[in-house]
């Protein structure tokens, strides 16, 4: 499988003790990277309740929740 061009970026952007700002088009996969970065959040967070994820459409938001509880369930954490 090959990886992205902009790989780098991708693993910087989840890392939960930095902030970031994600620009990017339709389908590059954004939803990915913001559900991997809230998982990442999780094991550090004294309370995970309060984490909070925002994006601008309900369907994007079914989808992080789908695939966070797909990774949990896998125990894939990154």
């Amino acid at each position: 499988m090959k990886l992205p061009e902009d790989i780098e970026a991708r693993n910087k952007s989840i890392l939960p003790t930095k902030s970031c700002l994600v620009e990017a088009g339709a389908g590059s996969g954004k939803t990915e990277q913001l559900s991997r970065r809230m998982l990442a959040l999780i094991p550090i967070c004294e309370n995970p309740e309060d984490i909070l994820g925002v994006t601008f459409t309900k369907k994007s938001a079914m989808e992080m929740v789908i695939r966070m509880i797909k990774y949990l369930k896998l125990g894939e954490l990154k």
